[in-house]
């Protein structure tokens, strides 16, 4: 498809909207603009897909409250939700959650049961569930039982996740909750996470973006969106996680259309188990410690070899008439040419051209005794900071901050 095109379709079916209005979310997903379809692992995800919560790895409880503000009126919002793995062996998930939001004479409360289950499909690790609800509606009156149910795969291990969810359905009355079906993507890049994801409800598609950063080497997460449904909102998000506590916030701000509207969340959540703050900073600050011992090493090493090199200099300078050959650091090689070269040749010699071999990505290092992420970013980037590289497509052999010992470790192209 022409590039022209392409970007003609993706405007279309960004301004193109549904009736439909934000209701229950977790603060994390309502600053990345509702795009949830595709996040793996977090609490949040009860209500875009029930499968993402297969990748909660402890136990989590979780509150939210927020105030909504549509067509000059003031509503609030409140949530729970709680999360916990049931069996070790066979990783299955089990979560329960409670909402309500008021609005003027509008009254909605939902509560859910969420059953989540990791497994592989055809090699790829694979992630469903699905989320058994009840809703009541004062404003239309009516009550009744609804089902979502929802499946994650990781195309590209720790890089790409795609992911699909069908929410409400069964719903008693559309004017209560419309049956919508969402597909999503996941991006983890070096330089934050991308999310987008497209909704199908009624006779229209809605699609939202959402990107995630860390700062200061995750102690703070700030997180932006873009939501069409059919209001514009531009959405932000801030979060600080001192494990086992989590603070979340965040806002959203009318574009181009719905005056007098907007909402405010913010998250409180407590894990039961994983590691702390303390343990997550003292394990950086070990391998810190470890990369800096390493560059001291390589630092002693050049500062020795500059060292015996001044020290020649030294002896030229003092016989700049001596036989050059009796200078000791002279290669054996040079020697030869020097030889065999009359010593009243005054041409001008044409420099040695070095070929710089094409590095081919990505590369591979096992790791040995000593080895830490920054002394392999050292090696294969120059450049120990870089570490993150190569931390971001290897989580799953790093523990505690340290590469396993043993392990083959894929070196990205930085």
């Amino acid at each position: 498809m022409n590039k022209k095109y392409g970007y003609l379709l993706f405007v279309l079916l960004f301004l193109s909207g549904s009736a439909y209005t934000v209701e229950f979310t977790g603060t994390r997903a309502a600053g990345m603009g509702q795009s949830f379809i595709a996040v793996n692992g977090d609490i949040g995800g009860v209500y875009h897909n029930p499968g993402s919560l297969a990748g909660c790895d402890v136990s989590e409880i979780g509150f939210n409250i927020g105030s909504l503000y549509r067509d000059n009126k003031l509503g609030a919002m409140t949530g729970m939700i709680f999360t916990w793995p049931y069996a070790d062996q066979d990783p299955k998930r089990l979560a329960v959650h409670w909402n309500n939001s008021g609005m003027g004479e509008q009254s909605v409360q939902e509560t859910g049961i969420t059953l989540a289950k990791n497994s592989i499909f055809l090699k790829y690790p694979f992630r469903f569930g699905g989320t058994l609800k009840w809703r009541s509606d004062t404003l239309v009156g009516k009550q009744g039982v609804m089902l979502d149910v929802g499946a994650q795969s990781d195309v590209v291990k720790q890089k790409v996740t795609v992911g699909m969810a069908i929410n409400n359905l069964a719903s008693p009355d559309k004017d209560m909750a419309e049956t919508s079906l969402g597909c999503g993507v996941f991006y983890n890049s070096v330089y934050g996470k991308l999310t987008s994801d497209i909704k199908w409800r009624t006779d229209r598609f809605f699609m939202s973006l959402g990107f995630e950063n860390d700062f200061y080497e995750g102690l703070v997460v700030t997180r932006y969106g873009v939501l069409n449904a059919p209001d514009s909102y531009i959405t932000c998000g801030v979060s600080t996680y001192l494990w086992p506590l989590g603070f979340d916030i965040a806002f959203s701000f009318p574009y181009n259309s719905t005056p007098g509207s907007g909402y405010f969340q913010a998250g409180f959540r407590y894990r039961f188990g994983g590691p702390h703050f303390s343990e997550i900073y003292l394990d950086r600050s070990i391998e810190k410690a470890a990369s800096l011992r390493h560059s001291i090493k390589n630092l002693e090493k050049k500062k020795s070899k500059l060292d015996k090199e001044i020290i020649q200099l030294d002896e030229y300078k003092k016989h700049p008439d001596g036989n050059i050959l009796g200078l000791p650091g002279v290669s054996q090689e040079a020697k030869k040419k020097l030889i065999e070269k009359p010593k009243d040749a005054k041409k001008e010699e044409q420099r040695p051209s070095y070929e710089k071999k094409a590095v081919t990505w990505p590369q591979y290092h096992k790791v040995v005794p000593g080895d830490t992420l920054r002394s392999i970013a050292q090696k294969y980037y120059d450049d120990p900071n870089k570490w993150q590289f190569i931390y971001n497509v290897n989580k799953d052999k790093v523990e505690r901050g340290q590469p396993r010992l043993g392990e083959e470790l894929m070196i990205p192209k930085p």
